[in-house]
């Protein structure tokens, strides 16, 4: 996991309707 990317997606962790914008964040959280 890239630390950086992780950090940024971590709070989109809890809204699921931002991560189907981001597909790079569910690379790292599914």
């Amino acid at each position: 996991m890239v630390g950086n990317r992780m950090f940024e997606c971590e709070p989109l962790r809890y809204q699921v309707r931002v991560l189907l914008f981001d597909p790079q964040c569910l690379t790292y959280v599914e």
